[in-house]
């Protein structure tokens, strides 16, 4: 591995030539890309990988599409829409109508849950802490937690929260937690296929604390209350390329020739003439339940979803667009709320990505002013980016199990042929000089390293 202190920036190193792959030539750099013609072959990989449809999927969308998982969420989808059509046609819920409703999906879907430990993350977003504000007017104190880091803003506004919160979090710092490479693959084994990250080391970790415990989720949420192709400058188009642009993770689209990618991308659970849109429908069956669903049959948790309710579901996916743009009808109801629990929104304005704007600059500062949280003060190595939920970069300077992980899967990676020489010796100088594409590549050779090591690509 290329140590942090020696390694220095380099727009591409040749490097010897793969046995079954022509001679290697230098990686170019983004300008060079954009000035040539790219081929259908991703030569960054191997010509062996190239043939490997399920690698190279992972590889441009960051995950393999499940289609069974993704058939079954947009059919329950649209079930869920028209239901709720058919007995309340398109009539909008003003804010205290919209709290009966939730608090009657989250009051069932606790109806059966046993008396285990009850435990919930708790993040800077918008979607858990109306869970726990509802849970607490039930009657129930889920033991909360979240991780992250100093410098990352689930742990800072949950930090700066505490107090507000009234119960305890447990704050599980990823610059200290354990990180392994048998964990990543028994996550691998058991889930959908998709990139690395700290959450399933975190739930790990909550587990060693309650072996059995039923855990509630926010899942799905907000692909119901917003619409996610504001998220990301690449989601331009049609629905299938927006689709395509908010899921380049690892960002090696770009070495990948636009036609290649557009064939990649599957098509089992859309239909043009369903009622809900093409990008809908994708970012449900494939983002959501192709990929993002948690759990696995063997997990020791019990996990519990209210806003999988067909009552929610159908609510929201009646919303015109205007009201999901930018969350902007859920932000009214959030605030609508009144609760200590958002006091990082009092006095903001705006919607959408402007109000997370907003609420960043007011924790760490804007144009020489400055915010609630002093960075400069860590005596870690920050983040590349605050709303980052997972930085590779921070990880492998701070915490030395999870350089161990990246040393060792680098290695095994190298073995199994999968990339080109130059294509890994290049990104992990990039990635050791702090470029940030080269974190999400370094991602992508992890987590393309794991799924073959437990045979799923």
């Amino acid at each position: 591995m290329t140590s942090p202190s020696t390694a220095t920036p380099s727009a591409g190193l040749p490097g010897a030539a793969d046995d079954d792959a022509p001679a290697e030539q230098p990686i170019p750099t983004r300008s060079w890309i954009a000035r040539v013609s790219r081929r259908d072959d991703p030569w960054f990989i191997t010509a062996r990988a190239a043939r490997n449809r399920p690698l190279v999927q992972l590889l441009a969308l960051a995950m393999i599409p499940n289609e069974d998982s993704a058939s079954y969420g947009v059919d329950k989808a649209e079930r869920a829409r028209q239901s709720w059509l058919d007995a309340h046609g398109d009539d909008d819920l003003d804010d205290e109508q919209l709290l009966a409703l939730l608090t009657d999906v989250v009051r069932t879907a606790m109806s059966d849950v046993e008396s285990a430990p009850l435990t919930m993350g708790i993040t800077a977003g918008f979607d858990s802490r109306p869970l726990l504000h509802v849970l607490r007017r039930l009657g129930y104190e889920p033991e909360l937690h979240t991780y992250g880091q100093p410098g990352n803003i689930d742990w800072d506004v949950i930090t700066w929260l505490g107090d507000r919160l009234g119960a305890p979090v447990t704050m599980i710092d990823t610059t200290t937690l354990p990180f392994s490479l048998e964990t990543y693959e028994k996550l691998a084994s058991r889930g959908n296929a998709s990139q690395i990250g700290a959450g399933g080391h975190a739930s790990r970790f909550m587990d060693t604390i309650h072996p059995v415990r039923v855990n509630v989720h926010g899942f799905l949420n907000d692909v119901l209350t917003g619409d996610n192709r504001e998220k990301t400058a690449e989601a331009v188009g049609d629905d299938r390329s927006a689709f395509i642009g908010r899921n380049n993770q690892f960002a090696f689209q770009q070495f990948m020739e636009p036609s290649l990618v557009q064939r990649l991308v599957p098509t089992a659970g859309i239909d043009e003439a369903r009622s809900l849109d093409v990008y809908r429908q994708y970012d449900l069956a494939y983002r959501q339940y192709s990929r993002i669903k948690p759990g696995w049959a063997t997990d020791p948790r019990r996990l519990v979803y209210p806003f999988e309710d067909e009552r929610w579901m159908g609510y929201w996916l009646s919303r015109p667009l205007e009201q999901r743009t930018g969350q902007s009808r859920w932000f009214r109801f959030v605030q609508s709320l009144d609760s200590p629990i958002f006091a990082d929104l009092e006095g903001l304005e705006g919607e959408g990505k402007r109000l997370r704007i907003n609420r960043k600059w007011r924790f760490y500062g804007h144009k020489g002013t400055p915010g609630i949280i002093d960075l400069s003060a860590l005596g870690i190595v920050p983040q590349h980016e605050p709303a980052f939920p997972f930085c590779t970069f921070a990880l492998a300077h701070n915490n030395p199990s999870f350089r161990a992980v990246l040393d060792e899967s680098l290695k095994r990676v190298r073995g199994r042929r999968i990339f080109r020489s130059s294509f890994l010796e290049t990104v992990e100088q990039k990635f050791w000089a702090g470029d940030v594409s080269a974190s999400k590549m370094i991602n992508g050779v992890i987590t393309a390293d794991i799924q073959s090591e437990v045979g799923r690509v």
